[in-house]
């Protein structure tokens, strides 16, 4: 009896590694098929020992829907599973990677190039906006879903069957319920209710870290331990026989916690109709704009075979592991921690706008731009006069509210010149945020010049 083991690429789910593994039972000369992590060890006759055995193993695993080929072998027969395990995970590691850092460049870049930032170009969403303009912004702002949500939607909805839409569907469908529900729910408190500071950060901190376990666990780096819990051997059993659009129904219902900035300015916006019916419609309706794309999505992944779906699926877990992290800064944000400044030295004071004096005011000026406000320095113990000019082409639904908690500020931007006025006391960096925590800058207040 011998032992060979290949390294699989597109798996997203206990789902997939089922039908791997049933896949490569039905190869001649295989004995037993076990996948764990991103590895498949397969017992064999000695048949995957040939060049043309071993082909007949990689064939397998392509027409089930993911891919391997003969240079993904891992020869184990000598130095055991665990060597095997380790090797393909460290090969998972150095690709994840690369990946993250592809990803991070062309986010950059896209920014550098065309000024657009896919996590903060959020719509407005304000009381003046129409029913049918929800649906609409809602289709406008489905790329932002795709990017918070699409690798979630992926590892859901994704079986070995490409005609089953049934698991797509269900997840989309979760979604219009949980979001119709929270709207509802909304209308009827008929007032602007907000977490607390500590839940903000507690919610936002539990969707990135779990966020970043299932990109690690897509990537092939992280599996989680073998539960022996019947009822869960039970639902394993059934995952392999069925697509489970139950579990993507399930799923998409706990995407009306996900702390997305779009979804908080459709809450608001449902709080303030002050109606069950109307706060249920507009939540409605902005879901139903946002679900053509991500179903499309869905479907299209499902197309994917082979090479085409690894690549979706490692490209997906990279994006998620980035957007987690950028989530996971927002939600230390709120706490009072800057990851930049943790990150690097302190910036001289050359690096912020310097205050003029103008009518017994420091005066500061800047434009606002998409996902940035502006750095800049002041004196404690003279008022402060802030001017933001704003252009209606860069206001948005995430830079349209300026938070200065230090001084107890929270001002709406409106198009044109709009004038914030505060006195700073006691020196330091303190941070301003917009309202969604996901633009970020700082004031530094330097004593008294003599």
């Amino acid at each position: 009896m011998a032992t060979t083991s290949l390294r699989i690429d597109g798996m997203y789910c206990d789902n997939c590694a089922r039908t791997v593994e049933r896949a490569l039972s039905q190869v001649a000369g295989v004995t037993n098929a076990t996948v764990t992590g991103h590895v498949a060890r397969i017992d064999h006759d000695g048949a995957l020992s040939t060049a043309p055995g071993l082909e007949r193993a990689v064939e397998a695993v392509i027409d089930a829907g993911y891919f391997t080929s003969p240079a993904h072998r891992i020869d184990d027969a000598e130095s055991g599973r665990l060597s095997a395990a380790a090797r393909s995970r460290l090969a998972n590691i150095a690709r994840f990677a690369v990946l993250v850092a592809v990803v991070v460049a062309a986010g950059a870049g896209l920014d550098a190039l065309a000024g657009y930032n896919i996590f903060n170009a959020i719509p407005a969403i304000d009381q003046s906006i129409s029913l049918p303009m929800l649906f609409v912004t809602g289709v406008l702002t489905s790329l932002h879903c795709l990017s918070m949500c699409g690798a979630v939607n992926l590892a859901t909805t994704q079986t070995a069957a490409p005609r089953n839409v049934r698991a797509p569907l269900a997840y989309n469908l979760g979604r219009l319920v949980s979001y119709t529900a929270l709207g509802g729910l909304a209308g009827a408190l008929g007032g602007i209710i907000s977490l607390t500071t500590t839940a903000q950060i507690v919610l936002i901190s539990l969707a990135a870290a779990a966020m970043i376990a299932l990109s690690l666990r897509m990537a092939g780096i992280v599996s989680p331990p073998a539960l022996d819990i019947p009822a869960l051997n039970r639902l394993r059993a059934a995952s392999t026989r069925r697509a489970r659009p139950g579990g993507a129904f399930a799923v998409g219902l706990a995407n009306g916690a996900m702390p997305c900035g779009p979804l908080q300015a459709m809450q608001l916006y449902a709080l303030s109709t002050g109606s069950p019916a109307m706060g249920a419609l507009s939540m409605f309706l902005f879901c139903l704009g946002t679900t053509p794309l991500m179903t499309a999505f869905a479907y299209a992944a499902r197309w994917l075979r082979g090479r085409g779906r690894a690549i979706v699926a490692n490209l997906a877990g990279a994006f998620m592991f980035v957007l987690a992290l950028s989530m996971l800064a927002r939600g230390l944000s709120i706490a009072g921690v800057n990851m930049g400044q943790v990150a690097a030295a302190p910036a001289a004071d050359t690096a912020f706008a310097q205050a003029v004096q103008a009518d017994g005011y420091q005066q500061v000026e800047f434009d606002l731009t998409f996902d940035s406000y502006a750095d800049f320095q002041v004196e404690a113990g003279t008022p402060v006069r802030l001017v933001v000019h704003v252009d209606p082409a860069y206001l948005t639904g995430c830079n349209n509210e300026i938070l200065m908690p230090a001084w107890g500020i929270d001002q709406k931007l409106e198009p044109g010149d709009n004038v914030i006025e505060f006195t700073p006391t006691e020196t330091g960096d303190f941070p301003y945020t917009c309202w969604m925590h996901m633009i970020g800058n700082t004031v530094r207040v330097t004593g008294a010049s003599s």
